[in-house]
């Protein structure tokens, strides 16, 4: 269930959070279930009067205690991703930064500089704020209708909802 949901996501380039999440949990669920089996299988072998005899009183507690020592991050990173996302805060994928910063290169307005690009997302949402300075004497205003459209149709090959909006600095 873990690679499924992972493989759905991955095939919407991780736009969803919630299958992030779902994953995340499948995971945890799986190594509980997965220690609490070999563990099980362990002292269902171990033989008593052995040093090791104190485990089947206390195997339960070590069970716990690896598992968590494994798998505690993963909930606090689901947990700050989320309130990065739902606080409006800047995108924090280098691969997807630096794709979306070559594609703004490609698609700039005539007579601009590209000062940088931030990158925004909500839910399936992505904004992209382009910061840009004029060079020449005029921009004219279809041509940034133009870019803007031609940059969010390159765009949306990766993302699936996106809205790009320019910024004078």
């Amino acid at each position: 269930l873990w690679a499924y949901y992972r493989a759905e996501n991955h095939e919407i380039n991780n736009a969803s959070s919630l299958l992030q999440a779902e994953a995340s949990s499948t995971l945890v669920d799986g190594l509980i279930s997965a220690g609490i089996g070999a563990i099980a299988l362990f002292l269902l072998v171990l033989p008593s009067g052995t040093p090791l005899d104190f485990l089947h009183y206390t195997g339960d507690f070590f069970i716990t205690l690896i598992i968590v020592l494994f798998a505690v991050k993963e909930p606090f990173e689901v947990l700050r991703d989320a309130f990065v996302e739902l606080v409006g805060g800047v995108h924090s994928d280098d691969s997807l930064n630096a794709y979306v910063m070559s594609q703004a290169l490609d698609h700039k307005p005539e007579e601009t500089d590209l000062e940088k690009v931030l990158v925004f997302k909500q839910g399936m949402k992505y904004r992209v704020d382009m910061y840009i300075a004029g060079t020449g004497e005029q921009i004219t205003v279809s041509n940034m209708i133009s870019c803007k459209r031609e940059l969010e149709k390159a765009l949306k090959k990766r993302l699936p909802v996106v809205d790009v909006n320019f910024v004078f600095d």
